[in-house]
């Protein structure tokens, strides 16, 4: 039990950041770390759920593994599982 009697709650979260003055650089620079992450943990996992991305996780890496995941994943993806610009 937390402190006021509230029961703590763990959030996943990737530590995953690419900084640069050119903000697409630094985004396309975590994309394929990003990817190799989400290809490890696997299409249905506690960090992406929450998130709604698990079903088309699943379908990319059933069709391509991390490497087609690097090439279609949304921007979104980065934009919201980073800390990149």
């Amino acid at each position: 039990m937390a402190e006021g009697n509230r029961h703590t709650h763990l959030i996943p979260t990737f530590a995953l950041f690419s900084l640069d003055r050119d903000a697409k650089a630094a985004k396309a620079a975590v994309r394929s770390r990003l990817a190799f992450y989400i290809a490890a943990v696997g299409a249905h996992n506690p960090l992406t759920a929450p998130f709604g991305y698990n079903d088309q996780i699943e379908d990319l890496l059933s069709r391509g593994g991390a490497d087609l995941l690097i090439r279609e994943m949304p921007d979104e993806w980065v934009d919201e599982l980073t800390v990149s610009g």
